[in-house]
């Protein structure tokens, strides 16, 4: 049986392919045209905040992952902060379905984390009214696709599936659910956010986030505002997050129970690893001891060349001297 919202949204790609095929397909210059309208070159509607952000954070490379793919690849990837590179012409290329340990130097800069905002609502209604919100963007994204690209755009039927998945006559109880998770009690569900401290907000963001779902989600050390049990909610939680998952986090054992594979972030240049964070060190190891076995071999080749190579100029020498002894006794 199909539901009203699913049956509505046939409704409408049936509507947009009769006014795709009347309109014709756009031509490549009218798409770079209207590409270029949207660009503001001379930043006249920047505000002096976002200026500086931009000037204090770059990141340049070349999105060549399909259009219609889940998976994420950019190219001649660079990221500098504050004037300092952290990350020079690499590959950053994320699975869907993986979930991802970044590992590397830290950096020392200033990283504003963001908790729910101090507000009448409760932590429930904020997270709610934030999925609403989600969900309306959804649609709407839905909709432009469907009138500008036409029924048949790729990315139309992933939007679908996470519309159908967030399923908006469930949200208080699943919410609710994952507040519970997250260290929240009758008493704490009932209070408004402005009445908690940053760390219960910063919960609740948490909160927004995984709830939510969205297809990329990134998390740095989210355990750091948690007591044991949320912690332990919070590993079996992403540990079946079936989308992407990138968290940084200085826990080991957090990082094994979640993460199906590494990123190492070295001089630069980002690599990775299959598996956890204990199979990453053992074959991180593995490898470490026979780049260095083939190092001292390639050592010990280079030392057996010269010796060989300076005994045959000493044969030479010997023979050289011989000639001109004999020359000289004549």
């Amino acid at each position: 049986m199909v539901s009203a919202s699913k049956a509505k949204r046939l409704a409408k790609r049936g509507g947009a392919a009769d006014k795709k095929d009347k309109k014709g397909a756009a031509s490549g210059a009218d798409e770079v045209a209207a590409g270029l309208a949207k660009v503001n070159f001379n930043g006249g509607d920047s505000t002096n905040d976002e200026l500086q952000a931009h000037m204090l954070r770059t990141s340049t490379g070349v999105l060549t992952s399909m259009k219609s793919s889940r998976d994420v690849r950019i190219e001649g990837f660079t990221l500098s902060c504050f004037g300092k590179v952290l990350i020079s012409e690499t590959t950053i290329e994320l699975n869907f379905g993986r979930r991802y340990g970044l590992l590397g130097e830290n950096v020392d800069i200033y990283m504003l984390a963001e908790p729910a905002p101090p507000t009448d609502m409760t932590g429930l209604e904020w997270v709610l009214e934030e999925a609403h919100k989600e969900l309306k963007r959804l649609e709407e994204q839905a909709d432009e696709i469907l009138t500008t690209e036409g029924p048949e755009d790729p990315v139309l039927q992933d939007i679908y599936d996470r519309i159908d998945a967030m399923d908006p006559s469930t949200f208080e109880s699943r919410v609710s659910s994952m507040l519970y998770g997250l260290g929240f009690d009758a008493d704490k569900m009932t209070k408004a956010t402005k009445d908690m401290s940053g760390g219960w907000r910063m919960r609740v963001a948490l909160a927004k986030a995984l709830f939510t779902k969205p297809t990329l989600l990134i998390l740095d050390e989210p355990t750091a505002h948690l007591d044991l049990g949320a912690c332990v909610w919070l590993e079996r939680y992403l540990a079946d997050y079936d989308r992407i998952l990138i968290v940084v986090s200085h826990s080991q054992d957090f990082l094994n129970g979640v993460c199906t594979n590494m990123i190492d972030l070295r001089n630069q240049k980002l690599s990775y690893w299959g598996g956890n964070y204990d199979a990453y060190v053992r074959t991180r190891a593995e490898q470490e001891t026979n780049q260095m076995k083939q190092y001292n071999k390639q050592q010990e080749e280079i030392a057996h060349i010269k010796a060989f190579i300076a005994s045959c100029g000493t044969y030479a020498n010997l023979c050289a001297s011989q000639v001109a002894q004999r020359f000289s006794t004549r």
